[in-house]
C-alpha cells in the first residue's frame, strides 16, 4: 500500500481530504478491520509501498487500473485489484499519478487466514498478488461488480457479499495471538518479544509460528514494521530537523542505527528521501 495510507490507519481517522474510513458490519468484524477510500496526493508520481504487517487488499477505481511495483531490481505489474506484499523493503509504486482512488480492505490480524484457509507464510516473496491468484476466477466477477457500482457504499457491499460467502461457520480466533498483536502495536514495536512471550505464558517459537500462520510475518518483523512507521511519520512531522530525537523516541540506539534502518526500507537516507518527496 502507499505508505501515507498508514498515517490515517494509525490515527483511526474517519475522513479527511485523502481518506474516508468505513466500519464493516457485524458479520464481517471477525475478518475485516475496516474499509477505506484512499485518494492519492495530487501530482504524486511515485509512492513508497509499505505494510504494517496486517493483510491489506485494494481495488483500483480509476483507469488505467494498473500499478507497477518496483524494488529496483524487479518490477511487478498488477491490474484492477491486489493484495499488498506482507513484508516490503525498498519497494515503490510507480505511475502513481495515474491512479487517484483505491478502495482499501484492511483485514483483521487473522482475517485473511480464515478466508483463505491457508497459512499466510505461503504468500511471502512477492510485492503483490492479484485477486485472481488469491480467490480464483470468482475474483473477476467481484471486480466487474465493483466497476458497475455507482457509489462507494455499493462497492463496499460488493466486497462484503463476496467475503461473507467465504467465512466458515463457527469461526473462532486465537485470543492469545490477538493479545500479542495488541501489545506490539501498543508499544509501537519497541517491546521485547521474548519478554512478551513469557508474559503471555507461551514460548517464542509458538508466537513465531502463529504470526507466520496468521499474518505471514514473524513477531520481530511485525514489531520492526510498526516501529519504522511511527519513526517515519515522526520524521515527516519534524521535517528531518531532529534525526537524533526521532531515533531515540522510537527505540533506535542512535541516529546511525535509525539511518541504517531507514535506508533498508527506502534505499535512501532520511534527508535524501525528504528532499525528493513532493
Amino acid at each position: 500500500m502507499p505508505i501515507e495510507l498508514y498515517k490515517h490507519i494509525f490515527h483511526q481517522q474517519t475522513s479527511d481530504s485523502h481518506f474516508i474510513r468505513y466500519i464493516p458490519d457485524e458479520e464481517l468484524k471477525a475478518v475485516v478491520d475496516s474499509y477505506g477510500l484512499y485518494l492519492s496526493a495530487k501530482g504524486e508520481t511515485q509512492a513508497m509501498a509499505f505494510t504494517d504487517g496486517w493483510p491489506v487488499m485494494a481495488v483500483m477505481l480509476d483507469e488505467p487500473f494498473r500499478y507497477e511495483f518496483n524494488t529496483g531490481h524487479k518490477k511487478e505489474t498488477v491490474h484492477a485489484g491486489y493484495l499488498s506484499g506482507l513484508f516490503l523493503e525498498g519497494t515503490y509504486i510507480t505511475k502513481a499519478a495515474e491512479m487517484k482512488r483505491l478502495l482499501v480492505i484492511r483485514f483483521t490480524c487473522e482475517g485473511l487466514y480464515h478466508l483463505l484457509q491457508q497459512p499466510l507464510s505461503a504468500l511471502r516473496g512477492k510485492t503483490c498478488w492479484s485477486l485472481e491468484e488469491l480467490f480464483g476466477q470468482e475474483a473477476l466477477g467481484l471486480l466487474e461488480n465493483i466497476a458497475k457500482a455507482s457509489s462507494t457504499a455499493q462497492q463496499i457491499q460488493c466486497v462484503a457479499y463476496f467475503l461473507k460467502r467465504r467465512i466458515r461457520p463457527g469461526l473462532q480466533g486465537n485470543a492469545i495471538f490477538r493479545q500479542a498483536v495488541i501489545r506490539i502495536r501498543a508499544t509501537k514495536g519497541e517491546g521485547n518479544i521474548q519478554a512478551l512471550a513469557r508474559e503471555l505464558n507461551v514460548t517464542y517459537k509458538w508466537l513465531e509460528r502463529k504470526f507466520q500462520q496468521y499474518m505471514g510475518v514473524s513477531p520481530k518483523e511485525y514489531a520492526r514494521l510498526n516501529r519504522f512507521l511511527h519513526a517515519y511519520f515522526d520524521l515527516q512531522a519534524t521535517v528531518g530537523n531532529d534525526l537524533m530525537g526521532t531515533a531515540i523516541r522510537h527505540g533506535f540506539y542512535d541516529q546511525n542505527h535509525f539511518t541504517k534502518e531507514f535506508k533498508q526500507f527506502t534505499h535512501q537516507t532520511p534527508l535524501a528521501y525528504l528532499r525528493e518527496k513532493p
